[in-house]
């Protein structure tokens, strides 16, 4: 959290400005500033620079544009629902990874980080995927550095209309710091209980004196242990440099590069019981305090933008270098819940690749027979070759979960298994215009036409319409109603060694928007989703084929808050309801590691009026409703959980501290479990750190 340190009057006259009746007034504030008097010379001795200083809470409310839907249409004239987290908000609330921004938004969960090799998320049921300056990622990623965001977009339902695939629940999508015009400089420290240290520096100025040529340079390392005894821990070394031209007024290219080398203990967490419950503390082992895995990621982006009066254009690139390499180490599976024992089976993994995302998109705006138009022409094109090598070596000796003196053994040498490469391609065109019919209803029509290749497998193609409707009721007040449609290749095969049709899903959504003050807005949604196609076990050979049968649904309510209550106090906060069902297969089932209910808050405030300038407080909480894991038979659930945080600033000058507190009740919870109870995702017990940074 950053201190904004506003001047509410700051004032010098120079010899210049002898006669300074008016300048005198606007310095003393008067009421009479507006009267006219004649000008008395003053003596410039007599005149002193005044400055008063006043704290000023950070500002939540985002009333822009979101690159994630590749038009410049502001959000609150958008058929959609999307929640921003801007670079205030993540700076206040000192997230440790984006799984803490991500779960602040309304009906949107965190379901583990699969062994290091990326985070997933559920949105409104079903699985969401992450994008990175608008381009979907089909494989790994650069880390996702939170010191490195800008802001996190969080778009809601199903949507192939803007880049192609994806699911039924939605998306999110990760914008990372450029260069600003403004010379900024910071360099910080932080300091865990869990224990561990980080430091960071963002650094970036002009580099000519029009600032036409500019330039930024973020790095952060850090050193953090596992809640978990494992012998190694979390290691990360990370560096994004970038470069921003304005070749003029209408045209400008921004290049990019991020690398990542990170090392970090496989966490296998431990298993529940038949009931959801968890056995034995997180603290403790079942698979092998030696698990351990590593990270070298290296990224190239560019960015081009344009104007031609009415009409902008945007190019962007991406070239993503990734591997992944999983020592040899251990997998507790599956857990036996009779006799209290996991069963243990050794593996290594490797995953290597790269992959090519570019995007060109054209937006206008006209009028046509007095209509405006705002129109977004879009054509985009991915190409992939990822491999994946796993060597499952042989099953070790099980663990009685309650053995404290368990003889763990050694891991054995890596082989470094050959990874077998996959590659696919995707191509798209999008068109899609938003039409104000009157100077109060807006109707946005789109479709999108997709043609996606996997190597040794069938071409598909995809049509994907949109059509959405937004109506000002008052200069506050707006409705919306949107259909949409959304698919996903299916990466299983049937018996006849093809490839899966894509599961597509359509959905419905009505909502409301009330901005009662410029910087202060509260939207609610009613949805409704359906996604078709979804792989299932073949009856005949269940453990080699598949079948597309499953038809699945969701549909809830959702109600976002985010802004600034008054000058002194800022809020974000949602609550979301979702009722998932597995129709075709486990009828009147709900889905796995969807929460039926979610609830997030974040506010701070301003001490300023207390006396105390120099402080903010801050805190909130977030609650995970219960949820059913593991068995598409609803067998097993664990329990809702609610964590609170709490956090204070202290800023004077240049510097600023942050004493943070999440889950400040030390709650032992789980956020999820992955196909067996031997598999989970434990949320983070209490961890204090506190953050030291420099401005100059």
């Amino acid at each position: 959290m950053r201190l904004k340190h506003t001047s509410t009057s700051e004032t010098r006259c120079g010899a210049a400005s002898r006669y300074v009746i008016g300048c005198a007034i606007a310095a003393l504030g008067s009421p009479f500033a507006g009267a006219q008097t004649e000008p008395q010379v003053i003596d410039e001795s007599m005149i002193e620079e005044v400055t008063v200083i006043g704290a000023k809470v950070s500002d939540y409310f985002n009333d822009g544009s979101a690159s994630v839907l590749r038009s410049s249409v502001p959000t609150d004239e958008l058929s959609r629902s999307i929640q921003i987290f801007n670079a205030e908000f993540i700076e206040d609330f000192q997230p440790i990874d984006i799984g803490d921004i991500a779960t602040f938004a309304s009906n949107v969960s965190y379901t583990g980080n699969t062994n290091g090799r990326g985070f997933a998320f559920n949105i409104r049921g079903f699985d969401a995927p992450l994008l990175n300056d608008g381009l979907l990622n089909t494989f790994g990623d650069a880390g996702f550095e939170t010191y490195n965001l800008d802001r996190m977009e969080v778009l809601k339902g199903p949507d192939s209309l803007q880049y192609g695939r994806s699911n039924a629940g939605g998306m999110i999508n990760l914008v990372r710091k450029l260069p600003k015009k403004e010379a900024h400089a910071q360099i910080g420290a932080r300091a865990t209980t869990l224990p561990g240290y980080r430091a960071m520096a963002d650094v970036g100025a002009a580099i000519t004196h029009d600032s036409s040529l500019r330039y930024r340079l973020v790095g952060v390392y850090s050193n953090e242990d596992s809640v978990a005894d494992y012998r190694n821990a979390f290691e990360r070394r990370f560096f994004a440099p970038s470069l921003a031209y304005d070749f003029d007024a209408n045209h400008s290219l921004s290049a990019w590069a991020e690398y990542l080398d990170e090392s970090y203990p496989l966490e296998a967490n431990n298993p529940i019981g038949a009931n959801g419950e968890i056995l034995i503390a997180q603290e403790r082992i079942t698979a092998h305090p030696d698990n351990s895995g590593e990270k070298d990621h290296l990224k190239f982006g560019l960015e081009l933008n344009s104007r031609f009066g009415d009409w902008t254009t945007n190019l962007r690139y991406i070239q993503n270098d990734f591997e992944n390499n999983l020592q040899p180490f251990v997998i507790n599976f599956p857990f036996f819940v009779d006799t209290n024992t996991v069963g243990r089976v050794i593996s290594e993994q490797v995953y290597e690749g790269d992959e090519f995302l570019a995007a060109f998109t054209v937006n206008g705006d006209f009028d046509i027979a007095g209509l405006r138009n705002r129109l977004t022409i879009g054509v985009d094109y991915t190409e992939s070759d990822a491999g994946f090598g796993q060597g499952i070596f042989f099953p070790i000796t099980p663990m009685d979960v309650f053995d404290t003196d368990f003889d763990y053994g050694d891991l054995p040498a890596p082989t470094n298994p050959s990874a077998n490469t996959i590659e696919t391609t995707q191509a798209g065109v999008v068109v899609q215009d938003h039409i104000s019919l009157t100077g109060r209803l807006v109707l946005s029509v789109g479709v999108r036409f997709d043609e996606y290749e996997a190597a040794d497998a069938d071409q598909f193609d995809a049509v994907s319409p949109q059509l959405g409707i937004v109506y000002d009721i008052t200069d506050d007040f707006s409705a919306y109603a949107n259909y949409s449609e959304s698919f996903t290749p299916n990466t299983a095969f049937d018996r006849n060694g093809q490839l899966l049709d894509p599961e597509t899903g359509e959905g419905y959504e009505l909502g409301l928007r009330y901005s009662p003050s410029p910087k202060f807005s509260v939207s609610a949604a009613l949805f409704d989703v359906e996604k078709t196609n979804v792989a299932q076990p073949d009856p005949l050979d269940p453990f080699n084929f598949s079948i597309a049968s499953g038809v699945q649904t969701s549909r809830g309510v959702e109600i976002d808050i985010a802004g600034n209550i008054t000058d002194n106090w800022s809020i974000v906060a949602s609550y979301g309801y979702t009722d998932t069902e597995d129709k075709a297969n486990n009828p009147g089932n709900s889905l796995l590691n969807a929460p039926e209910h979610t609830a997030s808050l974040f506010t701070t405030h301003s001490l300023a009026g207390l006396g105390f300038s120099n402080f903010i407080i801050g805190g909130g909480l977030r609650h995970i409703g219960r949820m059913f894991v593991v068995d598409p038979a609803n067998s097993i659930s664990i329990p809702s959980v609610t964590v609170f945080d709490a956090n204070i600033t202290y800023q004077a000058g240049p510097w600023t501290a942050i004493l943070t507190v999440q889950n400040l009740t030390d709650e032992e919870y789980l956020e999820s479990a992955l196909f067996t109870s031997a598999i989970t995702n434990f949320g983070a017990p209490r961890n204090a750190f506190l953050s030291v940074l420099y401005d100059f």
